[in-house]
């Protein structure tokens, strides 16, 4: 565990992901650690369900971070908004009656 100050200068800053609607690393924590490392990092808040940024998927989160592990290309925002592409169930089971 890391416990010194985050004031130094990354040559890759860090890209954070997280989710609102995540009930075990909730979205307030990830805006914590994206101020206390400032311009080391950038967030995704991915509006998804659920623990994993991959159990919904979302094109948007999936672009970014292929840009970030493939190319070292970070979104020049501190934070950007992504969006699941599906809603968190299934369609076939849900009923109208």
């Amino acid at each position: 565990v890391y416990r010194g100050d985050l004031n130094n200068t990354l040559n890759t800053p860090t890209l954070l992901i997280a989710s609102p609607y995540d009930p075990a690393t909730p979205l307030r924590n990830g805006r914590r650690l994206l101020a206390e490392m400032g311009r080391n990092a950038r967030l995704i808040v991915n509006h998804a369900y659920g623990h994993s940024s991959r159990r919904d998927r979302s094109d948007c989160t999936d672009r970014v971070a292929k840009d970030y592990i493939l190319h070292g290309i970070l979104p020049k925002e501190q934070e950007i908004q992504c969006y699941a592409n599906n809603k968190p169930y299934v369609p076939e089971l849900v009923s109208d009656e």
